[in-house]
């Protein structure tokens, strides 16, 4: 029952104590001359989500933040969108191991409809879409509303403003960002991971946890922007969704139905509003 919280094997980690980086010989060719070195990569590993005791997804991430993405994908998915505690709990048969085991515990009267679309296999980093049984694509629902007007040069403060939180992507590259930001500008989360997915859950499960999600007026990401991206923007009633590459075209028809300000080629100076420019000024 999951009402009940079974015994759980593994050591129950709140700190994750493998590296976020680790370090691989690489060959680099310069001028005619090959040169070895060691350099820094970004760690990759597995994770899997069981909740109840069911498998429910494996999903490939950066190490680090599990409870915050496991929420993040939860809520995003309409598994558990309640702002109630659960029970979460981390952890892995060894420290060599390459993949994680988060048990999650919610009572089978508070799961949302999102537990009936069950991931087969696996979710990578790079899609959210991934592995589902079903796709559905139809996200409906009332458009976001809000009286606040962005100045156009509050933008390139929030950019700078992430890319100063990209450890990882200073140490190694190859790691994708994103943040959400109050009406004040001020910075609620910035996580980093391997996926771009997988950063905005780590966000959005942050926000719950420290109870700022509705605090949070724009979201930002380092990467492109999809549909799953901008559901996820959505199911979290942020209304302001910026990036640093292009969005795609469903990504751009849902944003205008939905009522989310978005913003694209977010790069130094310049960007590009694609739906509801009424609110930048």
């Amino acid at each position: 029952m999951s009402g009940i919280v079974p015994e759980y094997p593994y050591r129950i980690l709140f700190s994750h104590p493998i590296s976020t980086m680790a370090k691989r010989t690489s060959y680099q060719f310069r001028s005619g001359e090959l040169l070895q070195r060691q350099e820094d990569v970004a760690e990759e590993r597995m994770m899997q989500i069981v909740i109840n005791g069911q498998p429910y997804t494996l999903t490939m991430c950066t190490p680090g933040d599990e409870e915050s993405l496991t929420r993040g994908i939860l809520h995003s998915e309409d598994v558990y969108t309640g702002m109630k505690t659960i029970r979460i709990a981390v952890g892995e048969m060894d420290l060599n191991s390459r993949s994680r085991v988060v048990q999650v515990w919610i009572p089978d009267e508070a799961l949302g409809p999102g537990i009936a679309n069950q991931r087969n296999l696996m979710s990578v980093s790079s899609c959210g879409m991934c592995g589902k049984y079903d796709v559905d694509l139809e996200l409906q629902g009332d458009p976001l509303t809000t009286d606040i007007k962005l100045n156009q040069q509050f933008i390139p403060a929030l950019f700078k403003t992430m890319r100063m939180n990209q450890p990882l992507f200073d140490a190694a590259g190859g790691t994708h960002a994103s943040a959400a930001f109050d009406r004040r500008g001020q910075l609620l989360a910035c996580k980093e991971d391997i996926g771009r997915h997988n950063a905005v859950d780590k966000v959005i499960g942050s926000l719950l946890m420290t109870d700022q999600r509705s605090e949070a007026i724009i979201l930002l990401v380092s990467g492109r922007i999809s549909y799953e991206i901008v559901s996820k923007c959505y199911r979290a009633g942020i209304p302001f969704l910026a990036a640093v590459s292009a969005p795609s075209s469903l990504a751009i028809e849902y944003c205008e139905s939905l009522g989310i300000t978005l913003m694209a080629f977010c790069r130094d100076d310049k960007f590009t509003v694609y739906t509801h420019v009424e609110r930048i000024q």
